[in-house]
């Protein structure tokens, strides 16, 4: 079962990641002159899903990078690939129920049978 986690118009969910050190130093002064109160990776963010049309569903941030997933059409994402601060664009998967990420997961009845 490897296929993308689709939205209900069919859309598949996409994780777009950035280099936190690039969005910082390109929007850091924007955020400090304006006294703004949003962090330079939800700028980036929110400029995409302006410009692009989609709704960002959630964001996930490390000492290295930002993170945001949002469901968009093949054609956008493949825009969005192409931005100067995407650093990379992948399609969530689709979780399988038969090989849980938590160790000890109870399976369901159908994954119990083919084991």
């Amino acid at each position: 079962m490897d296929a993308p986690l689709r939205d209900a118009q069919g859309l598949a969910q996409y994780r777009v990641t950035s280099n936190l050190m690039v969005l910082q130093s390109h929007y850091g002064p924007q955020v400090q002159s304006k006294g703004i109160a949003y962090a330079s990776s939800q700028l980036w963010a929110q400029e995409a899903s302006c410009k692009y049309g989609f709704n960002v569903e959630s964001r996930f941030l490390t000492e290295l990078s930002d993170a945001f997933t949002a469901h968009m059409p093949d054609s956008t994402a493949a825009r969005v690939a192409q931005e100067d601060y995407t650093a990379g664009i992948q399609q969530v998967r689709k979780p399988d129920p038969c090989n849980p990420p938590f160790p000890g997961t109870p399976l369901p009845p159908e994954c119990r049978a083919s084991n």
